[in-house]
């Protein structure tokens, strides 16, 4: 089963990216702090929903979840 969490960041952006349990939505978060720029990653289950903070390219963000293989198009 593959459930769709919403990212929030920067500008009120936000992306769509594919999360099946909380194991996944870890991952991602750890996978996001390592980026440069990041400063926090708050994950919500509940509410499916992702807020990164920090001061990092958009386009960089998209690209780690594309390569982690959790955005959606």
């Amino acid at each position: 089963m593959t459930h769709q969490m919403t990212f929030t960041y920067l500008a009120c952006q936000t992306c769509h990216a594919k999360i099946h349990c909380e194991r996944c939505g870890e991952e991602v978060s750890q996978s996001l702090l390592q980026m440069s720029g990041v400063d926090s990653v708050e994950l919500n289950m509940i509410t499916r929903r992702i807020s990164v903070s920090g001061s990092f390219d958009f386009d960089d963000l998209e690209c780690k979840l594309e390569d982690l293989g959790f955005l959606l198009d």
